[in-house]
C-alpha cells in the first residue's frame, strides 16, 4: 500500500512539467515627412508693365514631395519701393472679372511688416488664403480623407488700380508667395504649429 502511493506521488510530479519557450518579435518605425516645394516656373507672371487699370494673370503651383498629407495655405505678398494707398495709387489681387478675390484675409503693412491703420499709406498687401487646401503625400493618400492630389495650382490676376496716380510712375513692385503647411491628419481644431515654406518670388 505504500509502495502504490509512492508511485502515484511520483507519477504527479512527473506530469507537472512543461515545455516552455520565448519568441521575441523586433520591429523599427519612423517618422513619416513633410515636403512643400515648387517648380522652376512656379511663380508665372504674365506681365511686367502696367499703366493704371491694367490687370494681367499669374499663377504658382505647390507640391507635396512629403510621405504624409497636409493643408497648406499660401501667403502672397506684394510690395512696393512707393507707398501705396487702398483706395488710388496701389496693387492688388483680382479674380478674372476684375473683383477683388475673397476667401483672403487681407492686411497691409508698412516696411518693417507691421500692420498699418486703415487707410493710411502701405508698403505691402498680404494675402493669406483662409480655407486650407489638403495635399496628399506619398504615403497618405486616401481620397475619402481627402487626399487626392499632391500638386495645387493657384491663379489669379495683378491689377494695378485705375485711379493710381503720376506719384506711382516707375514704382517697383514684387511679388513673394511663402505656403503654411501642417499635417492633415490626425489634428485638432486648435493646432497652431504650422511650418512656413517661402516658395517663390517674382524677384
Amino acid at each position: 500500500m505504500t509502495a502504490a502511493l509512492a508511485l502515484v506521488l511520483g507519477t504527479a510530479a512527473v506530469s507537472a512539467a512543461y515545455w516552455t519557450d520565448k519568441k521575441e518579435i523586433h520591429s523599427t518605425v519612423e517618422a513619416m515627412n513633410i515636403g512643400i516645394k515648387h517648380d522652376k516656373t512656379a511663380l508665372d507672371v504674365q506681365g511686367s508693365k502696367y499703366v493704371p487699370g491694367d490687370s494681367n494673370a499669374f499663377s504658382f503651383t505647390v507640391s507635396n514631395t512629403g510621405t504624409v498629407s497636409v493643408d497648406i495655405r499660401p501667403e502672397i505678398r506684394i510690395s512696393s519701393s512707393k507707398p501705396m494707398t487702398k483706395d488710388r495709387s496701389a496693387f492688388r489681387l483680382v479674380n478674372a472679372g476684375g473683383e477683388d478675390i475673397t476667401g483672403y484675409k487681407v492686411s497691409y503693412q508698412d516696411k518693417q511688416g507691421n500692420e498699418v491703420e486703415n487707410g493710411e499709406p502701405y508698403d505691402a498687401v498680404v494675402y493669406l488664403l483662409e480655407n486650407e487646401v489638403t495635399l496628399a503625400g506619398s504615403v497618405h493618400n486616401d481620397a475619402e480623407k481627402s487626399e487626392t492630389e499632391k500638386d495645387h495650382t493657384f491663379s489669379y490676376y495683378l491689377k494695378l488700380n485705375e485711379a493710381t496716380g503720376n506719384d506711382f510712375q516707375d514704382a517697383a513692385v514684387s511679388i513673394d508667395v511663402s505656403t503654411y503647411a501642417i499635417q492633415h491628419r490626425n489634428r485638432t481644431d486648435h493646432t497652431t504649429e504650422w511650418i512656413k515654406y517661402v516658395t517663390a518670388s517674382s524677384n
